[in-house]
């Protein structure tokens, strides 16, 4: 009976004792839980998981940053979008500026540090009252681009993500153009102003429009960081000058290969320019006096029209000149470029270009 009685006892005491090892494992194995996450450590894994992830609609909450009139949040959102999260990423205490109160963190992708980070307590606490952290501010994540520096004619509207640029952001005005310096001493002729764009964070859309016939202005010139606008053209305009740039090559042509007078050049030039007295001149130095063909004029192409204002503009020939002499067939390329300025309400030559 008494055995009876000592082994219930002791299966009592057993059970006991092994529910009373359980419950402090699980205590204990909760404490070192609620211990692990009461580490900063612990919060800044969770940091790179956002990092990792991308998630842009949560890492901008903790960041402060300035923005120009130029953009908006949705920039830093697209900013973030667009970074490559793909590399193997770390974090390490920020030397100087890590303290036990303020925990600060240098994040690294792939060895090079890209973000900072910084934690503070939470107001929530964590089991066994144990603080709890949480992201106070992450930081040098956004790097400004550099500055851009966008050239237009002078009149022209230019805007960047569809917003208009005001005067604080010229850098420079009233810039003379070397290329019109001959027909300036026959027109007034435009100048160009640039401008200088910087703090923007993602990269812009740039345009601009004239104001002569409000036409959207293409680049002449761009790289990562500069651009150049161009003049404006009107396809109405252009077909109106064609035949009268076709007439002109023609006969400039045939007067430099001895197969026409310089009179009937003449009529389409600006009368004593320096174009006007340069072309007078290549009849007395003119060698092709050997019987020849008549030029033919392949592929003759009018291209790249600039309106300068409504009484100047410019344009590109491009065209093939050739025919026979001694029997040999002589073929020139010729590129062409013509100012032309607005007198008396005729469109004459002002200067020329052969590039």
């Amino acid at each position: 009976m008494k055995k009876k009685i000592f082994w219930k006892v002791y299966g009592v005491m057993v059970v006991i004792g092994v529910t009373l090892s359980v419950a402090g494992f699980i205590l204990f194995w909760n404490f070192l839980s609620a211990y692990e996450k009461s580490q900063p450590k612990h919060e800044m894994e969770k940091v790179l998981e956002l990092l990792e992830d991308g998630d842009s609609s949560q890492l901008v909450k903790y960041m402060t940053y300035e923005l120009t009139a130029l953009e908006n949040d949705d920039t830093i959102i697209k900013y973030l979008d667009n970074m490559s999260m793909d590399g193997q990423w770390d974090f390490k205490q920020k030397p100087g500026a890590y303290s036990k109160d303020t925990p600060v963190y240098n994040v690294e992708k792939d060895g090079v540090i890209v973000a900072t980070v910084t934690l503070v307590k939470s107001t929530e606490k964590a089991s066994f009252k144990m603080d709890r952290w949480e992201m106070q501010s992450i930081s040098d994540i956004l790097k400004p681009l550099d500055d851009y520096v966008i050239s237009a004619p002078n009149g022209a509207t230019v805007y960047v993500n569809g917003i208009p640029l005001s005067k604080d952001y010229i850098k420079e005005k009233d810039i003379a153009i070397t290329d019109l310096a001959s027909t300036a001493k026959y027109v007034t002729v435009p100048t160009m102003v640039k401008y200088s764009v910087s703090g923007l964070y993602s990269k812009p859309e740039i345009t601009a429009v004239g104001n002569i016939f409000n036409a959207k202005l293409l680049p002449s010139y761009q790289n990562t960081h500069n651009l150049k606008f161009a003049f404006e053209s009107n396809l109405d305009f252009n077909k109106s000058q064609e035949s009268r740039i076709v007439d002109i090559t023609q006969i400039y042509g045939k007067y430099v290969y001895n197969d026409a007078k310089f009179a009937s050049l003449s009529p389409f030039l600006i009368a004593n320019s320096d174009s006007y007295n340069s072309l007078k001149t290549i009849a007395s130095v003119n060698i092709w006096y050997g019987n020849h063909t008549l030029p033919e004029f392949e592929d003759l192409i009018v291209s790249n029209y600039q309106m300068y204002s409504t009484n100047c503009y410019s344009c590109d020939v491009s065209v093939t000149i050739s025919f026979i002499l001694s029997k040999k067939i002589f073929q020139y390329p010729t590129n062409l470029r013509y100012y032309f300025v607005k007198t008396n309400d005729e469109w004459r030559v002002a200067d020329f270009v052969i590039k």
